[in-house]
């Protein structure tokens, strides 16, 4: 026994009255069923721990922490809300291994197959993030790829045509057909310049309702037609019946146009709560100062 043994030993017995202490049985067998009882944790495997990382995002994004939900912000975020998680897990753990050693006596040579067995955790969480960090750096370099627009553009017959057909499969192309005298349409085409610089990987586009379809009804103005890898995902039709609000007052905002579009899978939920939630305290500790 060496001298952490004998230390981690006598900061147990001051914890312990010794006249509650367990007494130990002559009983071998009974000895060697609790040591199984007790090392028959098995490290886990890889696909085990993404299973895990999976779960934490999940619940960070459901319990809307951070403020990066997609894209390369969204998995860092993700991967420090994972570790500490983990964290917690492992702190878990050693209480519970604490209160188990502190608990019952000590069996043969329990102590060192404990550490033995820590430190084959130890490697399998090297492996796991060795393989989590190949497997980001893979979905990051996939993202590189993807052509970057950060504008409107119009487009006419031909290259209307050619915007559907010739573009990078996994470039969702959302295309706004307007007429120029239509108000919602007007708003429409100004928050698409505006979505444009802020959701780059999604190529935004508009033609007049008639150059792409000569017998266009008008009065589904607004529409929304969204293409991938030359097919037709979604058709969204006279928008200001579909947007709370819009159809009532003749007008809404971009928030709600934008969230709209996340809703309808158009686009990746990238919106930041926490500046609104800001506004909203600013607003009323103003009111409580006030009133």
């Amino acid at each position: 026994m060496n001298i952490d043994d004998e230390v981690l030993l006598r900061a147990i017995r001051k914890m312990c009255d010794p006249e509650e202490e367990p007494q130990r049985h002559s009983d071998d067998s009974e000895d060697d069923k609790s040591d199984k009882e007790i090392i028959q944790t098995v490290p886990q495997r890889i696909d085990k721990d993404m299973e895990r990382l999976n779960s934490d995002s999940a619940l960070r994004q459901h319990l809307k922490i951070g403020t990066a939900f997609t894209g390369p912000k969204g998995v860092k975020q993700d991967y420090k809300f994972h570790m500490k998680q983990e964290r917690a897990r492992a702190k878990e753990k050693r209480e519970k291994d604490f209160n188990k050693l502190s608990g019952k006596a000590l069996s043969s040579g329990w102590l060192q197959r404990t550490i033995k067995q820590e430190e084959e955790d130890e490697i399998d969480d090297e492996e796991f993030f060795e393989e989590y960090n190949k497997k980001r750096l893979a979905q990051l370099a996939s993202l590189s790829k993807i052509p970057r627009f950060g504008k409107l553009f119009e487009l006419d017959q031909d290259s209307f045509v050619n915007s559907i057909d010739k573009e990078n499969p996994k470039v969702k192309v959302v295309i706004h057909l307007y007429e120029n005298n239509h108000q919602a349409c007007r708003q429409v085409n100004d928050f698409f310049y505006q979505l444009a610089t802020k959701h780059t990987t999604v190529k935004f586009c508009k033609i007049v309702s008639t150059v792409a379809d000569p017998g266009f009804d008008r009065v589904a103005l607004p529409a929304i037609l969204v293409y991938q890898g030359g097919e037709l995902k979604s058709t969204l039709l006279r928008l200001i019946d579909e947007i709370p609000g819009w159809n009532a007052s003749g007008r809404t905002t971009l928030r709600d146009f934008e969230e709209y579009l996340m809703l309808q899978d158009v686009l990746e939920n990238t919106i930041d709560y926490s500046d609104e939630e800001e506004t909203q305290k600013s607003v009323d500790s103003d009111e409580e100062f006030f009133s």
